[in-house]
């Protein structure tokens, strides 16, 4: 692998921006005591963003910075989650099975964009579960101002991408969307408490 590391100003920004993310989202969990969060899902994804970083590297995509910080990111978060109360639901289940299809279809076809695009899809049906519970029990606050630096550092990766081929980015494209879904909620209750605070 001849990228393992950022090799632009652009790139180091991207890889440090979603590090400071997932530092500033453990504190949360850790603050929150792992509220709200789940053990399962961040494995899913840490595996996910790992076969992510593979597959983008071997296509030679250029958002191998954000994967990266990704790959180590979720490692981490799932490493400190660990020490809460680990719950295998259904939904887990629902999302392990898919993720297993969509992982044996691509091993048969071969082909690493099908795979790119499979382990995206499967990596934003692992994260409804949190999208879920963001809306229905939103955590202002260390969650929201990590969700935001995320949304930055995934424009930052789509414009530093030389092309729209799929490689560049799928990846930053639909966590984009996915944050800005995930952001929204907390947006809502931080300006519902500012005004509680105001009157």
């Amino acid at each position: 692998m001849e990228n393992i590391f950022p090799v632009t100003i652009l790139n180091w920004l991207i890889f440090i921006g979603t590090i400071s993310a997932y530092i500033i989202m453990i504190a949360g969990i850790i603050k929150n005591k792992g509220k709200g969060q789940n053990f399962f899902t961040w494995l899913l994804w840490a595996v996910l963003d790992l076969l992510l970083y593979i597959l983008t590297e071997e296509e030679k995509g250029s958002c191998l910075s954000l994967v990266f910080g990704c790959v180590l990111g979720s490692s981490i978060t799932t490493l400190f989650l660990i020490r809460y109360e680990i719950k295998w639901k259904q939904k887990e289940w629902i999302t392990l099975t898919t993720t297993s299809i969509f992982v044996t279809i691509w091993i048969y076809s071969g082909s690493n964009t099908l795979g790119l695009v499979l382990a995206v899809v499967s990596q934003l049906i692992a994260g409804w579960p949190l999208m879920e519970e963001s809306w229905k029990n939103p955590e202002d606050g260390l969650t929201l101002i990590s969700y935001l630096i995320f949304i930055l550092v995934y424009c930052l990766s789509i414009l530093d991408s030389p092309n729209w081929e799929i490689q560049n980015v799928l990846f930053p494209i639909a966590f984009l969307i996915y944050s800005i879904g995930d952001t929204f909620p907390l947006i809502k209750k931080w300006w519902k408490n500012k005004n509680q605070k105001n009157a």
